[in-house]
Protein backbone atom coordinates (compact mmCIF):
# COMPACT_ATOMS: atom_id res chain seq x y z
CA UNK A 1 0.00 0.00 0.00
CA UNK A 2 1.19 3.54 -0.60
CA UNK A 3 2.32 5.24 2.43
CA UNK A 4 0.94 8.47 1.17
CA UNK A 5 -3.05 6.83 0.65
CA UNK A 6 -2.28 5.00 4.11
CA UNK A 7 -1.27 8.59 5.56
CA UNK A 8 -4.72 9.89 4.04
CA UNK A 9 -6.75 6.62 5.74
CA UNK A 10 -5.70 7.34 9.10
CA UNK A 11 -5.92 10.80 9.13
CA UNK A 12 -9.73 10.40 7.77
CA UNK A 13 -10.20 7.65 10.55
CA UNK A 14 -8.85 9.84 13.14
CA UNK A 15 -11.27 12.63 12.10
CA UNK A 16 -13.96 10.43 11.85
CA UNK A 17 -13.36 9.22 15.55
CA UNK A 18 -13.29 12.57 16.72
CA UNK A 19 -15.99 13.56 14.83
CA UNK A 20 -18.01 10.90 16.79
CA UNK A 21 -16.39 11.24 20.59
CA UNK A 22 -17.49 15.06 20.05
CA UNK A 23 -21.44 13.84 19.04
CA UNK A 24 -21.47 12.46 21.92
CA UNK A 25 -20.02 13.87 24.28
CA UNK A 26 -20.96 18.05 23.20
CA UNK A 27 -19.38 20.18 24.80
CA UNK A 28 -21.92 23.19 27.00
CA UNK A 29 -22.03 26.11 25.69
CA UNK A 30 -20.48 28.86 26.99
CA UNK A 31 -22.03 31.26 28.92
CA UNK A 32 -23.01 34.37 27.84
CA UNK A 33 -21.04 37.04 29.51
CA UNK A 34 -22.77 38.91 32.51
CA UNK A 35 -24.59 42.18 31.69
CA UNK A 36 -23.20 45.11 33.32
CA UNK A 37 -26.21 46.50 35.39
CA UNK A 38 -26.45 50.28 35.80
CA UNK A 39 -28.90 52.51 38.16
CA UNK A 40 -32.49 53.30 37.70
CA UNK A 41 -33.32 57.24 37.51
CA UNK A 42 -33.18 57.00 41.36
CA UNK A 43 -29.69 56.06 41.48
CA UNK A 44 -30.21 52.80 42.53
CA UNK A 45 -28.98 49.37 41.36
CA UNK A 46 -31.51 46.83 41.00
CA UNK A 47 -29.53 42.97 41.24
CA UNK A 48 -32.01 40.94 39.68
CA UNK A 49 -31.86 36.74 39.98
CA UNK A 50 -32.50 36.75 36.06
CA UNK A 51 -29.30 38.81 35.69
CA UNK A 52 -27.25 36.73 38.39
CA UNK A 53 -24.60 34.49 37.06
CA UNK A 54 -24.60 31.46 39.44
CA UNK A 55 -21.22 29.09 39.80
CA UNK A 56 -21.73 25.71 41.33
CA UNK A 57 -23.40 22.46 40.23
CA UNK A 58 -26.66 22.42 41.65
CA UNK A 59 -27.31 25.92 42.25
CA UNK A 60 -29.30 28.03 39.58
CA UNK A 61 -31.63 30.69 38.37
CA UNK A 62 -35.13 29.27 38.42
CA UNK A 63 -38.51 30.94 38.09
CA UNK A 64 -41.65 30.13 40.25
CA UNK A 65 -45.12 32.24 40.03
CA UNK A 66 -43.51 34.32 37.38
CA UNK A 67 -40.75 35.63 39.77
CA UNK A 68 -37.01 34.38 39.04
CA UNK A 69 -34.32 33.58 42.13
CA UNK A 70 -31.74 31.75 42.55
CA UNK A 71 -32.56 28.37 43.94
CA UNK A 72 -31.20 24.61 44.44
CA UNK A 73 -28.46 26.94 46.50
CA UNK A 74 -27.64 23.70 49.18
CA UNK A 75 -23.34 23.63 48.68
CA UNK A 76 -21.87 26.33 50.23
CA UNK A 77 -19.39 26.33 47.54
CA UNK A 78 -21.06 27.96 45.26
CA UNK A 79 -21.42 31.36 44.58
CA UNK A 80 -23.33 34.14 42.61
CA UNK A 81 -22.19 37.32 41.24
CA UNK A 82 -23.27 40.39 39.56
CA UNK A 83 -21.23 43.13 37.49
CA UNK A 84 -22.63 46.91 38.09
CA UNK A 85 -21.25 50.16 37.48
CA UNK A 86 -22.70 53.00 39.68
CA UNK A 87 -23.37 56.99 38.23
CA UNK A 88 -21.76 58.74 41.23
CA UNK A 89 -19.17 58.44 43.89
CA UNK A 90 -20.62 57.42 47.02
CA UNK A 91 -21.87 55.50 49.78
CA UNK A 92 -24.93 52.45 49.06
CA UNK A 93 -26.57 50.65 51.81
CA UNK A 94 -26.80 47.22 50.34
CA UNK A 95 -29.91 45.18 50.51
CA UNK A 96 -30.64 41.43 49.96
CA UNK A 97 -34.52 40.06 49.40
CA UNK A 98 -33.83 35.85 50.59
CA UNK A 99 -35.88 33.32 51.78
CA UNK A 100 -35.09 30.57 54.51
CA UNK A 101 -37.01 27.59 56.00
CA UNK A 102 -33.93 27.34 58.66
CA UNK A 103 -31.58 29.71 60.41
CA UNK A 104 -27.92 29.75 60.58
CA UNK A 105 -27.24 30.32 57.03
CA UNK A 106 -24.64 33.48 56.59
CA UNK A 107 -23.63 35.07 53.23
CA UNK A 108 -20.39 37.28 52.90
CA UNK A 109 -20.85 40.50 50.54
CA UNK A 110 -18.06 40.95 48.21
CA UNK A 111 -18.18 44.21 46.58
CA UNK A 112 -15.50 47.42 47.58
CA UNK A 113 -15.52 45.59 50.60
CA UNK A 114 -17.05 42.80 52.49
CA UNK A 115 -20.19 43.05 54.68
CA UNK A 116 -22.02 40.00 56.43
CA UNK A 117 -25.93 39.00 56.31
CA UNK A 118 -27.32 36.30 58.94
CA UNK A 119 -29.88 35.22 56.61
CA UNK A 120 -32.97 35.62 58.42
CA UNK A 121 -35.79 32.70 58.97
CA UNK A 122 -38.76 33.66 56.69
CA UNK A 123 -40.56 30.30 57.68
CA UNK A 124 -39.70 28.37 54.03
CA UNK A 125 -38.24 28.84 51.03
CA UNK A 126 -41.45 31.22 49.45
CA UNK A 127 -41.36 33.74 52.04
CA UNK A 128 -39.18 36.21 51.42
CA UNK A 129 -37.48 39.09 53.54
CA UNK A 130 -35.45 41.81 52.85
CA UNK A 131 -32.44 42.70 55.12
CA UNK A 132 -30.20 46.05 55.16
CA UNK A 133 -26.79 44.28 55.07
CA UNK A 134 -25.19 47.09 55.71
CA UNK A 135 -23.36 50.39 53.58
CA UNK A 136 -19.90 50.16 50.90
CA UNK A 137 -18.40 52.98 49.36
CA UNK A 138 -18.79 52.83 45.35
CA UNK A 139 -16.66 54.55 42.35
CA UNK A 140 -18.27 55.68 40.06
CA UNK A 141 -17.61 54.28 36.09
CA UNK A 142 -15.80 51.32 37.31
CA UNK A 143 -17.14 47.91 36.66
CA UNK A 144 -17.70 46.44 39.59
CA UNK A 145 -18.76 42.43 40.51
CA UNK A 146 -20.71 41.82 43.70
CA UNK A 147 -20.54 38.29 45.03
CA UNK A 148 -22.62 36.45 47.42
CA UNK A 149 -20.96 33.82 49.11
CA UNK A 150 -21.73 31.39 51.93
CA UNK A 151 -20.21 30.64 55.03
CA UNK A 152 -19.45 26.73 55.24
CA UNK A 153 -20.26 26.35 59.32
CA UNK A 154 -24.22 26.09 59.56
CA UNK A 155 -24.94 26.92 55.77
CA UNK A 156 -28.55 25.83 55.00
CA UNK A 157 -30.51 26.28 51.71
CA UNK A 158 -31.99 29.48 50.74
CA UNK A 159 -33.24 31.48 48.22
CA UNK A 160 -32.24 34.96 46.95
CA UNK A 161 -34.59 37.35 44.68
CA UNK A 162 -32.70 39.93 44.23
CA UNK A 163 -29.99 42.87 46.14
CA UNK A 164 -30.40 46.21 45.54
CA UNK A 165 -27.82 48.98 46.20
CA UNK A 166 -29.16 52.45 47.29
CA UNK A 167 -27.63 56.07 47.12
CA UNK A 168 -27.35 57.07 50.58
CA UNK A 169 -27.36 61.16 51.08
Amino acid sequence: MNFRVLGFTLIAALAAAIHAALAENPQPPKPDPAPVLTADAGGALQLPAADAVVNGAAIRVETLDGQARIGQWRNPADTVSWKLRVPNNGRYLVRIETAADADGSVLIVRCAGKLALSVPNSGDLKSYKTSRVGEVTLHANKDITLTLKPVVDGWHPIHVRKVELVPLP
